[in-house]
């Protein structure tokens, strides 16, 4: 077998270079190999034994690829070597580097001075590079990733990125874990009384008014108008439906007392008839308070107005057990007794909550 003639490339390639590949998590380990590892020779066969024992791990590519550019430098002249090193098993990065550092303080003494050309196999394992340039001058980075893996490592190491931000990050806790976490305990809630048509609406007109105000750019137009007319605009209304209903009420109550209806029961079928009205009358000025803390961005309020909005809600069912017990039905009577208790110790539990979150965010603002 004849043998090409190797010339050299013009230029000083005397200076010698390492080519350090890292495994930071020591997967070489688990194929019964031990690491460092010093030659090109030494390295090829360490390949060949990982390959077969590991063929579908990325450390296999790197590798290779440690080889490759090995074999590239020695023939255009460069005064190069190989070296395989590793750090631990363990998933402590103390503990990771401290094994790495040990095998990297060997390398030194057997290799001694030179330039490094550091080839890693993961976005992760550049996390020893300031190690590395401890013991070594780095002059070139090689991060070797699968091509079919490129996209999803990137995705995975954003995505981790953003989680652990959304955790450490108060702000963005808030949003991403406090918001929903509220809106899922109160649909929770509100599902336990049979409300979860009413709970999705009430979530969805929530939705509704913030892409608006945030798609239209209206909080600063918001802010541009005074507070006072809003108010007053939500009492005339709360007002105007209260009398309303209350005409309604007594109109009907009127009516069935002339066809020989007793007072209890009849009053007790007007305000299971007409007492959402007065609950939605009531809802304004705290919904409109909620769309002002939107507007301002004050969580506690948004948060404080929002369970002031459930517990209306509630009390709404609270008003229909007991329009049930004044018209002295006597089947219903104990059912209404027994959902007016639980749905009184709701509204306590949320209004407990509510005043916690609160305080909470006072005190931390």
């Amino acid at each position: 077998m004849s043998s090409a003639k190797i010339e050299k490339a013009p230029g000083n390639y005397t200076e010698p270079v390492i080519i350090i590949y890292v495994d930071l998590d020591n997967d070489l380990a688990d194929c019964g190999i031990e690491t460092p590892i010093i030659g090109l020779n030494n390295a090829k066969n360490v390949a060949i034994s990982f390959g077969l024992c590991k063929p579908k791990d990325t450390d296999v590519n790197a590798l290779l690829r440690a080889i490759q550019m090995t074999e590239e430098m020695l023939k255009k002249g460069f005064n190069a070597n190989l070296a395989v090193v590793a750090g631990s098993k363990s998933s402590s990065d103390y503990e990771r580097m401290l094994a790495l550092s040990k095998q990297l303080e060997e390398l030194r003494k057997r290799v001694g001075d030179a330039n490094a050309i550091v080839v890693l196999d993961s976005i992760e394992d550049e996390k020893a590079l300031p190690l590395i340039s401890q013991y070594f001058k780095v002059i070139a980075i090689e991060t070797v990733v699968v091509e079919q893996a490129r996209s999803i490592e990137t995705a995975y190491t954003v995505l981790s990125k953003i989680v652990k931000k959304i955790v450490s990050e108060r702000s963005y806790a808030r949003m991403a874990l406090g918001y929903p976490g509220f809106a899922l305990f109160v649909l929770v809630l509100l599902s336990l009384f049979h409300l979860v048509q009413e709970a999705l609406y009430a979530i969805l007109l929530f939705i509704s008014v913030l892409m608006m105000l945030k798609g239209f750019g209206l909080y600063d137009k918001l802010r541009g108008f005074s507070q006072q007319p809003i108010k007053i605009f939500s009492v005339v209304l709360m007002a105007t439906l209260i009398f309303i209903s209350l005409y309604l009420m007594s109109t009907d109550a009127m009516t069935y007392l002339s066809e020989g209806m007793g007072v209890a029961r009849a009053i007790g079928i007007v305000i299971g008839k007409y007492s959402h009205i007065i609950i939605i009358a009531i809802s304004i000025p705290f919904f409109m308070k909620m769309l002002r803390a939107i507007q301002y961005r004050d969580s506690s309020q948004i948060l404080l107005n929002i369970a002031i909005l459930v517990d209306i809600m509630l009390s709404y069912i609270l008003i229909q057990n007991i329009a049930l017990i004044i018209q002295g039905a006597a089947e219903a009577r104990s059912l209404a007794i027994t959902n007016s208790i639980a749905v009184a110790l709701a509204m306590a539990i949320l209004t407990t909550i509510s005043e916690v979150i609160v305080k909470g965010q006072t005190g931390k603002g």
